[in-house]
């Protein structure tokens, strides 16, 4: 039946469990090329695989890694840890990794980097969002308030 063999699927390799560990994983293709594959968790590190399985990098985190995306040339890989404002950001052609340091005393909880341009993202606990622009190597800091008035939403105050 052709319906059923176009929907199983070949498995490649596969990446084995931490042991003893619940933690969530967090995984990221390569965008554009689809060469590598990011993988990151609460081992401090975030491994670099190739599409054949192996490890071709590995960067060391201070802490567990809560995130990791691709920009959309697939030039840059950006790492978020935990309890820790500082973003690594690892290039697969020089397989050289570099820290923004958002300067923040919070906790990120989510970055995206922009489908159109270099541009990203990270945002904080409490409201706060950093935008690094990867081009210029220039951020910029969009303090935010919680207004309590407002149960679902944010204040912006400039």
């Amino acid at each position: 039946n052709e319906y059923k063999s176009y929907l199983s699927m070949k498995e490649i390799f596969a990446i084995p469990r931490q042991k003893n560990s619940d933690a969530p994983v967090f995984i990221a293709w390569q965008a554009t090329q689809g060469s590598y594959l990011a993988v990151g968790g609460a081992f401090r590190a975030v491994r670099i695989y190739d599409k054949s399985g192996e490890v071709v990098d590995e960067v060391p985190l201070p802490g567990n890694c809560i995130g990791v995306q691709w920009d959309f040339e697939g030039n840059t890989l950006a790492i978020m840890q935990d309890r820790s404002s500082v973003v690594f950001l690892w290039d697969p052609n020089t397989r050289q990794t570099k820290s923004l340091d958002c300067g923040l005393k919070d906790t990120p909880s989510f970055m995206c980097w922009s489908p159109y341009s270099l541009l990203l993202a990270v945002g904080f606990t409490k409201g706060n969002l950093v935008i690094y622009d990867h081009a210029s190597r220039k951020k910029v800091l969009h303090p935010c308030g919680f207004d309590k008035s407002h149960a679902l939403g944010t204040q912006f105050k400039y």
